[in-house]
């Protein structure tokens, strides 16, 4: 039984290995999104009041005009949804049959590898009209009814810089 043990935690760990692999080589010259050392970048900083629901900060973020209250998680790649949220967009007529973009596969926070459906999201809006507005971002939908929402890296890189401020309760999002 032991060696079974060591058998899917090496699969695991060559898995979590490529996937890492793949995704730092699509950044050819691993530099971040803007120099923040040339003084010439202005950035607009948007402030967002955080909530805490035991460890976790939630923001309400605007998903193709439905607003939801998201987990702010710098250890997420992506915007992750369940199928409830995509099926509430579809209803809405928001999302449609163009916005499934076919399946894709990531690593958990416990390590285990997840299997989801690609989903193409028109619009994330965070803190309303004069706030952060991203336009087709991906995000992960996945099969899990009672998966949290998350709000990750594909998101937080489009801004030139984001902080927690635990003293205020807000987090800034600085635009380019």
């Amino acid at each position: 039984m032991e060696s079974k043990k060591k058998i899917i935690l090496i699969t695991a760990l060559v898995a979590f290995t490529v996937i890492v692999l793949l995704v730092s080589g699509n950044n050819e010259n691993n530099n971040p999104p803007v120099d923040l050392t040339n003084k010439k970048v202005s950035t607009k900083c948007v402030e967002i009041p955080y909530k805490e629901i035991g460890s976790v900060k939630t923001i309400p973020v605007e998903l193709d005009g439905v607003t939801l209250e998201m987990i702010f998680d710098t250890g997420c790649g992506d915007v992750l949804i369940s199928v409830l949220e995509a099926q509430q967009l579809y209803k809405n007529g928001t999302l449609n049959d163009n916005d499934f973009l076919g399946y894709n596969q990531g690593v958990t926070a416990d390590g285990s590898i997840m299997v989801g459906c690609e989903v193409n999201l028109r619009s994330v809006q965070i803190g309303g009209d004069d706030g952060v507005r991203l336009n087709n971002v991906k995000a992960t939908m996945t099969d899990k009814i009672n998966a949290p929402l998350l709000i990750g890296n594909s998101v937080f890189d489009e801004m030139a810089s984001v902080e927690v401020d635990n003293v205020k309760k807000v987090i800034r999002f600085n635009k380019h």
